[in-house]
């Protein structure tokens, strides 16, 4: 459904349930471990696009239409501990997957709220929770990158915290001739409300009172999640289901071949993208020989210059799809090294262009990757001949939403996890090879229906 969003970062809501034609099979290694620094409670997906050791710092959905609770105020202080006991009975209860739990870390007040650090499945979720216990909020958006990680900062005017958000919300949106107005911004339960208007529609926002932090989509503690069944309103510009509240469209049926080409289809700084591509890795190290398991990039190209790339996250996702289409065209056996290792410590600081840098040299660096000879090719003709080759099959198959999987052209609608892939494609093979016995693991940590675009 289209809508807006602030680059497009969907969630599941329940309205609706890399190369180029010189690109051959590319035969990847095992993926590198990732940081702990993630982790999703798969049940309603509320800890979204914190995986694969990444803050998405872009993740806002405008919450348009869709019932939120509505602060009345300051509720009585909870004890921190009780607070953080209270979030982890709701998580286990409302968020986590059969079968698992989210453990307590560690809790502490920051920018007057409760920072609860869990554990869920060994990986590491850091949750929000107003003081009186009443809101819990995933996801912060940094504002303002200057200010301490923890702690806080000075406190900023609510019209200039208003303002700064507005210009953040407008800067990042990516429907043309479109913007968010200022309706009013109340100080509530430690934080600033910041009412918005798009479209004769109310989004609430909510900062920090030191305007470090931005959060959207608040979820009541004291309500438990939504049955499966329940119909809500649609988030603006994605489509968005949870498995356990909507059924998902069948899987068409294979079409088989002796040797099964797969595309996923991405945009590169698309938290869905990001951890589909981890998703895929360990099966491109089982079948990667057997298999053209290839990672095509998502974007809209107006010329003949790189500076003619439309993505959806900007011109540094733009740049960042050519490099990676050029090192898997010029180092194809490093190309999946490159990808794990990109995506678990350069993708977390995307928005920082020097730390982005930095990072990437040093991943080509220690993988013997030369960078200059990449960015000649990504930045030149025949990088961008790559990319328009991705170009052309995106629109012939309609792969416009990262992650997108085809397995011999046929539109892939299932989970999102090594197990279920690896199954896809085995049973794309006219004759299955003895690989595919081998059991990986059928552990998602992305939702079902979640993605960009």
């Amino acid at each position: 459904m289209k809508g807006i969003s602030l680059a497009k970062h969907t969630k599941p809501d329940t309205s609706s349930a890399k190369s180029s034609a010189k690109s051959s099979a590319k035969k990847g290694t095992a993926p590198q471990p990732q940081k702990n620094e993630a982790g999703f409670f798969g049940k309603n997906t509320l800890a979204v696009a914190i995986g694969i050791g990444i803050v998405v710092i872009v993740a806002i959905v405008l919450i348009v239409n869709t019932p939120q609770p509505t602060p009345p105020g300051q509720g009585t202080v909870v004890p921190l501990t009780v607070c953080a006991n209270k979030t982890m009975s709701y998580v286990n209860d409302n968020l986590a997957q059969p079968g698992s739990a989210a453990s307590l870390v560690s809790v502490e007040e920051t920018r007057g709220l409760y920072q609860i650090n869990t554990s869920y499945q060994a990986k590491t979720v850091s949750l929000y929770a107003t003081k009186d216990c009443a809101l819990l909020f995933v996801n912060p958006v940094p504002l303002d990158t200057t200010v301490p990680a923890s702690g806080q900062g000075t406190v900023v005017p609510p019209q200039v915290c208003a303002n700064t958000t507005i210009s953040y919300v407008n800067d990042n949106l990516d429907q043309p001739d479109s913007a968010v107005s200022l309706v009013s911004i109340v100080e509530t339960k430690g934080m600033y409300q910041i009412n918005t208007s798009y479209q004769a529609k109310t989004v609430s926002l909510y900062a920090t009172k030191d305007c470090a932090l931005l959060f959207v989509n608040p979820r009541s503690l004291d309500t438990p999640v939504p049955t499966p069944g329940v119909t809500q309103a649609p988030t603006p510009g994605v489509s968005q289901a949870p498995t356990s509240a909507v059924t998902q469209a069948p899987t068409p049926a294979p079409k088989k071949s002796a040797r099964p080409v797969v595309d996923l289809f991405v945009m590169s700084f698309c938290p869905y993208g990001v951890q589909a591509e981890t998703a895929i890795g360990p099966v491109v190290d089982l079948l990667g020989s057997k298999a053209d398991i290839r990672i095509r990039y998502i974007t809209a190209i107006g010329g003949t210059t790189v500076s003619s790339v439309k993505s959806l996250h900007g011109p540094s996702e733009a740049q960042e799809d050519l490099r990676q289409l050029c090192i898997m065209e010029e180092n194809p056996d490093t190309f999946w090294k490159y990808l794990n290792l990109f995506n678990a410590r350069c993708y977390p600081v995307w928005q920082n262009a020097t730390q982005l840098q930095s990072c990437r040299e040093n991943v080509t660096a220690t993988l013997g990757i030369r960078l200059a000879d990449s960015e000649t090719c990504a930045f030149g003709s025949e990088g961008l001949g790559l990319l328009k080759a991705d170009e052309l099959d995106a629109k012939k198959y309609s792969a416009t939403a990262s992650p997108t999987l085809l397995i011999n052209g046929v539109k892939y609608a299932g989970a999102r996890t090594p197990e279920a892939f690896k199954t896809a494609i085995c049973t794309s093979f006219e004759t299955a090879p003895a690989e595919c016995a081998t059991n990986l693991s059928s552990v998602s940590a992305v939702s079902s229906s979640g993605g960009c675009g």
